[in-house]
């Protein structure tokens, strides 16, 4: 696959990604704390600000989100960019005490929680739930540590500052 090839995937990739959170919309104030970045709107629904659809509201599944230490996420944290030739310039940011998000074009992507799933491999938190298996929605680190592989697209990060 060539740079340009890549960089058009990453960016479908990106684009569905962005598409399908804002398409989620909401769901009934269960109790459960929702990610951050969304509000709470009328009637306790929670929002991330895009227009209402009139159809029904998807369900949330997964468990509740563990308690991360620390010591679990240390090699993930920091700010991991993709610099492939081509590339939209997206890049995750991960914290110690287990949140991050992934930009991209000034635009936030996903924001939530690691969760770790074994040696190198964290899931991303869904809708302030734990999807409680690896999917597409995962991020692993390889190269003893040196690089991040996101799983949604394939492509590898390292560590550095957005450009």
């Amino acid at each position: 696959m060539n740079e340009r090839s890549r960089a058009i995937a990453l960016t479908i990739a990106a684009s569905a990604a962005a598409l399908t959170l804002a398409a989620c919309g909401g769901a009934k104030d269960s109790g459960t704390k929702t990610d951050p970045g969304q509000s709470t709107g009328p009637g306790g629904s929670v929002s991330d600000g895009s227009p209402s659809t009139d159809g029904p509201v998807p369900k949330v599944v997964g468990g509740p989100l563990p308690k991360i230490a620390a010591r679990q996420v240390k090699g993930l944290v920091g700010t991991w960019v993709n610099n492939a030739k081509g590339s939209v310039g997206d890049y995750f940011e991960f914290k110690a005490d287990g949140t991050g998000s992934w930009k991209g074009k000034g635009t936030s992507l996903w924001t939530g929680q690691v969760i770790p799933s074994g040696k190198d491999q964290y899931r991303l938190s869904w809708q302030g739930k734990d999807p409680t298996t690896s999917t597409f929605w995962s991020v692993k680190l390889t190269e003893n540590g040196q690089k991040l592989v996101f799983q949604g697209t394939q492509q590898t990060y390292t560590k550095g500052k957005p450009a």
